[in-house]
């Protein structure tokens, strides 16, 4: 009797046996592979636009400060808030911006905020967030002054600022 389990059971292994080295136990003779590539392009549909900030004439040396504002207008934004950065200019320095004449003179000023010109607006800690509208747009007042009490030479001064909008 053990005979008989023995030749029962070995033969049907060794038959599964043969079929699995045959045929991969699944009857396919081959297998092969090839990719599926995933891609889209995403676009920005927020605009920033650019600003001019005319600070109008300076009288060298003038005791006041001299004000000034400009608006950045934000549209086409379908986020519910932006993170708006304005680098240093030419100066390289937020907390030191300097427009230029082109004769290597240069006369100090600031950019703010707000209003009361408490809030520089800069990089980092100094970027500002902006709320969008439902409308998909915003706007942001900047305020400049540049320091009464500077002695600089006549002429035409002038700085580029760098917007960068985050979302």
């Amino acid at each position: 009797m053990a005979r008989s389990f023995e030749t029962r059971w070995g033969s049907r292994l060794l038959l599964a046996a043969a079929l699995t080295i045959a045929g991969g136990g699944s009857g396919m003779a081959a297998q092969v592979t090839a990719t599926v590539t995933a891609r889209v392009e995403v676009v920005s549909t927020c605009t920033v636009s650019d600003a001019e900030l005319d600070f109008g004439t300076y009288v060298a040396g003038q005791t006041n400060s001299l004000d000034a504002t400009a608006v950045l207008q934000v549209s086409e934004c379908p986020v519910r808030s932006v993170r708006i950065e304005l680098d240093g200019g030419g100066s390289g320095n937020v907390r030191n911006r300097r427009m230029q004449d082109g004769n290597g003179n240069t006369l100090a000023y600031q950019i703010y905020s707000d209003p009361g010109m408490k809030q520089l607006i800069g990089t980092g800690r100094n970027a500002r967030s902006l709320s969008v509208g439902t409308n998909n747009n915003a706007s942001l007042t900047l305020y400049g002054r540049i320091p009464g009490g500077q002695v600089v030479d006549e002429g035409t001064y002038t700085d580029t600022v760098r917007v960068t909008m985050s979302f």
